[in-house]
C-alpha cells in the first residue's frame, strides 16, 4: 500500500455468514512504530482501524484510513515497511474469530 492510497483510504471488503461486528487493524512491528511515532501495544504500533457490523450472509465495507502525521512519516520512511491487515469477527455470544495477511507499506 502507497501513502497515497492510505491518505485516500484503503477500502476493504470483509464476507460474513452471521451478523457480527467486524474491526479491521492494520498494524507495523516495535521498529517501524518508534520511526512513525505510534503507541506500542504488545508489541506493535496501530496505524489505522475500522470497525463496522457486518450483515448475516453479506459482508461489510471498511475504510483504512490513518492519521495525517502518520502518513508523513510513512512516506519519509527509507523503505518500504511491512505490516500485517487483521480482521476479527465477532458475533453475540460466541468466540471471536481472526485472520491476518501481511502486507508493504511504501
Amino acid at each position: 500500500m502507497r501513502p497515497a492510497a492510505l491518505r485516500k483510504g484503503v477500502k476493504v471488503r470483509v464476507g460474513c455468514s452471521a451478523a457480527s461486528r467486524a474491526r479491521l487493524t492494520l498494524t507495523v512491528p516495535r521498529a517501524t512504530a518508534r520511526r512513525l511515532g505510534l503507541a506500542i501495544v504488545g508489541g506493535r504500533g496501530t496505524v489505522a482501524t475500522s470497525t463496522g457490523a457486518c450483515r448475516a450472509a453479506g459482508g461489510v465495507t471498511l475504510t483504512l484510513r490513518p492519521r495525517r502525521a502518520t502518513l508523513t512519516r510513512l512516506a519519509r520512511l527509507p523503505r518500504p515497511a511491512t505490516a500485517t491487515l487483521s480482521v476479527a469477527l465477532a458475533a453475540d455470544g460466541a468466540t471471536p474469530g481472526e485472520a491476518s495477511v501481511s502486507v508493504k507499506l511504501g
